[in-house]
């Protein structure tokens, strides 16, 4: 029985050892946590971690640690009241690019007959252009009238469509010195509507000033417009 009592005293006098060193451990620390406390607050700290924290801002003095402890405090206050308005001000734009993507498409929408009325009007503009063919100029005769300073042409227009009208007629004129220069040229918008195979005399044409020199004329055709409602089918 002896010798097991001493078997046990061996094994349980480490552990007793460990323990009594752990708890000295713990002692010495919480001593040494209670001075470095004392030491703070007698220096005007909060405790030993407050004033650790003034160390690494690299304060000593505890008035200037609380001053900037309130200035961080306002800093982060400011910083948030800052983070608000951003947040608040990109809702606005994003709720302003919303209204005017929404009015965007509102005015899209809103303008939908009016587009389709002119693609209806541009389809029927090249549905009756397709029945015009070129119209056929002839100059009849020119004169030069406003005492030998303005071109007077009277040309005959002829549309050569089977079935399309034409209308508002344009053409370009050329005066040539005798020489063959050309010295001269205007343009003109004859407003009159032409039936198929029919043709047209505008008589005494004023074509604008020329000069006095010219001799000869020749005239070409430029354009014409296809006369809407007017297709023979």
């Amino acid at each position: 029985m002896a010798v097991g009592r001493i078997e046990t005293t061996i094994v349980m006098f480490p552990i007793l050892a460990v323990m009594v060193l752990a708890g000295w451990a713990i002692n010495s620390v919480r001593l040494e946590n209670v001075e470095n406390n004392n030491a703070a607050r007698s220096a005007g700290f909060a405790d030993s971690a407050d004033m650790a924290a003034a160390q690494r801002a690299g304060l000593t003095d505890v008035g200037a640690w609380r001053s900037k402890q309130e200035q961080d405090k306002q800093n982060e206050i400011a910083e948030r009241a800052a983070q608000a308005s951003r947040k608040a001000a990109d809702g606005a734009e994003r709720e302003k690019r919303e209204a005017e993507r929404q009015a965007e498409k509102a005015a899209y929408e809103a303008a939908r007959p009016i587009r389709e009325a002119l693609a209806a009007r541009k389809a029927k503009e090249d549905y009756e252009s397709s029945h015009i063919t070129r119209p056929q100029l002839t100059i009849i005769s020119w004169e030069k009238g406003g005492f030998g300073s303005v071109a007077l042409m009277t040309v005959k227009i002829t549309n050569t469509s089977d079935k399309g009208y034409v209308k508002d007629i344009a053409i370009a004129c050329e005066y040539h010195g005798k020489s063959g220069t050309t010295i001269n040229s205007h343009s003109a918008v004859i407003y009159e509507t032409i039936k198929p195979k029919q043709s047209y005399i505008a008589k005494g044409l004023n074509m604008g000033f020329i000069n006095q020199q010219a001799a000869n004329a020749s005239c070409s055709f430029v354009g014409a417009s296809a006369a809407s409602g007017m297709i023979i089918d």
